[in-house]
């Protein structure tokens, strides 16, 4: 046996229960339900293929020794029993209001405040929760020089989101920690300000990272990314990778992962992106974009909606709302309503359905931008697919969605900004509203 101690980084993970259900409730039944009945799943997920921000060396491994879930017995205590088995520590949060409102965030910050004195140094503390109340502590454990990752169903605020080292793509989560299976898409890539592939000092190779089998890597990984005419998410080259180069294995040829090895090919002037998942883009050929897909340009929505650009772009940059112009946003609504009407609601599918046809008609909505939609509408309380849809009821919940954005974000609007809002939001006219009858 080696002597040899582990490398680990040492977690603590803490689960609002009830706010993650109900807002994953809010989107997706089955998926709801997956996450409160199989955590071993999902817990397996985190501990081996999250990524490890800012840890490059490939040894280290994320270890979540402290494991919580906080619930409210009288309402989801029929799930205690699934996380007791996945080796969690339940706590009860019964309602202490007539409204429902819990201790659990409470609990959970004396909890993490507490590990911070703990015989045991905590590497990381992950939170499961968009409650943006937890953005405090968040800033502490920041000055406390450890790491943190936030796992938000549903809108949250940007405030909370950057008060985090990480926050894991719900995308992500959905389809690998849940199994939910998504459909292959064209990733957008993130704003963040992109930077040369890192180079490893050859000397630092494996012993099976022969220089003939990383020419093979990269000419693979050249060529993916020449074919296609958007960046492309490092998920979606992986398996090109594994096909066509015989040898890679699991373990990444002994770097332990695909973004490990490619920061030792030699890939000329293609550039990494370091939005989770990830993206490989030639910056020669792929525009560079925000984090939640293409927008319309400045001077596009000033030209064709003056009285209404400057107010969407500030509610887009503190709340993320996707700046669409209204015309886009009526397309939009439109798409989703015949989508779903057609097939129903699937939340590993619709997005991507609307995306296409939206782009079939020349309108640059990113995949992305769609989600944040429909994610928004449900959380206003709409539920697809329980009865027909109405673009005039999918457009006033977007706007309550954002309202309830802004007063999260502490963006205050007077009457005539609201009114902006709605028209920004709300079609005056849609093409229909509802899809034909069958």
């Amino acid at each position: 046996m080696s002597s040899r101690l582990e490398k680990s980084l040492r977690g603590a993970l803490f689960v609002d229960f009830d706010n993650a259900h109900t807002r994953l409730l809010e989107q997706d039944a089955e998926a709801a339900k997956t996450f409160a009945t199989q955590p071993q799943q999902w817990l397996a997920w985190l501990e081996s293929s999250l990524p490890l921000h800012g840890i490059s060396d490939p040894d280290v491994r994320r270890r979540i020794l402290v494991r919580r879930c906080y619930l409210n017995p009288n309402e989801f205590g029929q799930y205690r029993p699934y996380f007791v088995r996945a080796g969690f520590e339940t706590v009860d949060c019964p309602p202490l209001t007539m409204q429902g409102k819990t201790s659990a965030d409470v609990h959970i910050v004396l909890d993490m405040v507490e590990l911070l004195d703990h015989a045991v140094s905590y590497d990381e503390f992950i939170i499961m929760s968009a409650d943006a109340d937890f953005t405090p502590v968040l800033l502490k454990l920041r000055t406390c020089d450890r790491r943190t990752a936030v796992l938000t169903m549903g809108p949250s605020s940007a405030a909370y989101r950057a008060a985090s080292d990480l926050v894991i793509d719900q995308d992500d989560f959905l389809a690998e920690a849940l199994a939910f299976p998504r459909e292959p898409e064209e990733p957008q890539a993130a704003g963040t300000v992109p930077r040369p592939l890192e180079s490893t000092p050859r000397d630092a190779s494996p012993p099976s990272a022969t220089d003939e089998i990383l020419a093979q890597c990269a000419a693979v990984v050249r060529e993916c990314v020449r074919r296609s005419p958007l960046p492309l998410s490092m998920a979606a080259i992986a398996p090109e990778v594994k096909r066509n180069c015989p040898g890679v294995g699991a373990e990444w040829l002994g770097f332990g992962t695909f973004k490990a090895l490619l920061n030792r090919l030699d890939l000329g002037p293609l550039r990494l992106s370091d939005m989770t998942p990830g993206y490989v883009y030639d910056p020669e050929r792929h525009a560079v974009t925000t984090a939640m897909g293409p927008v319309c340009t400045k001077n596009e929505f000033s030209q064709r909606h003056p009285e209404l650009a400057e107010l969407a772009r500030r509610v887009h940059q503190l709340t993320e709302t996707p700046l669409l112009i209204p015309e886009h946003y009526a397309k939009l609504y439109e798409a989703i309503v015949d989508e779903v009407d057609k097939n129903g609601y699937h939340i590993t599918s619709v997005s991507k359905h609307v995306r296409d046809r939206l782009r079939s008609l020349q309108i640059p909505v990113g995949r992305q931008q769609v989600n944040f939609v429909l994610r928004g509408i449900a959380f206003a309380g709409h539920r697809f697919g329980n009865s027909r849809e109405s673009v005039p009821i999918l457009a006033e919940k977007m706007l309550e969605s954002t309202l309830a954005l802004c007063a999260n974000a502490q963006l205050a609007l007077n009457h005539k900004e609201k009114e902006n809002l709605k028209r920004w939001l709300v079609p005056a006219t849609p093409a229909h509203a509802t899809s034909p009858a069958p």
